[in-house]
């Protein structure tokens, strides 16, 4: 993690959002289909937009996804508001796909 001119920052977060976004319609049309396993790695891609863009925001560069998730970890940790997530969703391509829910 490297800090940022501060007079860019704003600018170089507004960059993530149109990436969001579309990783986002991207997984929507895959959860349309049941593809479940690439759907994951959509809304993977998605989140870890979202924290660049808070992340640039604040003056930090994340270029790697375990910078990501430690950028979350400092996040939760300095907030005092727990983050719950499974390191086993970092791993979609390795987990067999999930079944849709029987309604």
């Amino acid at each position: 993690m490297t800090a940022d001119d501060e007079g860019t920052q704003e600018n170089k977060s507004e960059v993530y959002r149109p990436q969001a976004t579309c990783h986002l319609d991207n997984a929507q049309g895959f959860l349309a289909r049941q593809e479940f396993t690439k759907a994951s790695e959509f809304l993977w891609g998605a989140v870890a937009q979202a924290v660049k863009a808070v992340a640039v925001s604040n003056g930090i560069h994340l270029a790697h996804h375990g910078q990501v998730w430690d950028y979350v970890k400092e996040i939760s940790r300095t907030s005092g508001k727990p983050i719950r997530c499974t390191s086993t969703l970092l791993q979609g391509r390795q987990q067999q796909p999930l079944a849709p829910p029987k309604h």
